[in-house]
């Protein structure tokens, strides 16, 4: 069903760091794969109101099961790769401020290598569903666990900021990137 269509193909672009100049592989749209998910749901739902269902129902739930890890995949990949984008234009692209979270600078940049490579092995397969779910990998385990260092890193990110404020009042009055830019 989705191993050999072409529609299934997933749209990304190979873009240049603004920090560094280093090139990566980013996922630009899902539009065409998330309307791709809703009609083939639409169609397995079909499929098992139908009176034959039971003969096939063990490829249904099959399909069913792997649009849905499609589908958890994929949302998790986008919140991922947009968490990486906002930190990796401060941990690359301000040093200053990155030398002032040491320890976050290299959980970064360990983040940053692993999520280059799949991203890479991702745009290589291209296929949404090889790419995603197929041959084994546990990629969604991975996005998850890239997932929560990010949001550790945005934390302490946070807390460092809320420190900087309390240090000069002036500070409570500027949004984030601006104080970020300020303390770069």
């Amino acid at each position: 069903m989705w191993e050999e269509d072409p529609e299934t193909n997933l749209e990304i672009i190979k873009e240049k760091s603004k920090a560094d100049q280093e090139e990566y592989y980013k996922v630009t749209s899902t539009e065409n794969i998330i309307t791709l998910i809703e009609d083939h749901t639409q169609q397995l739902s079909a499929m098992k109101s139908s009176p034959y269902y039971k003969q096939f129902d063990d490829k249904i739930d099959l399909w069913d099961s792997n649009i849905s890890s499609i589908t958890e995949t994929l949302e998790m990949l986008i919140q991922v790769q947009s968490k990486w984008c906002y930190l990796e234009s401060i941990f690359k692209g301000q040093p200053e401020l990155a030398k002032q979270l040491p320890g976050e600078q290299a959980t970064f940049n360990k983040i940053d290598t692993l999520f280059k490579a799949e991203m890479t092995r991702v745009h290589m397969e291209k296929n949404c569903y090889r790419a995603l779910i197929g041959k084994g990998q546990d990629f969604l385990k991975f996005l998850t666990e890239q997932n929560m260092k990010l949001e550790s890193i945005q934390k302490q990110l946070q807390q460092f900021l809320q420190a900087k404020r309390g240090m000069f009042p002036r500070f409570y009055f500027l949004s984030d990137d601006d104080l970020l830019e300020i303390i770069g």
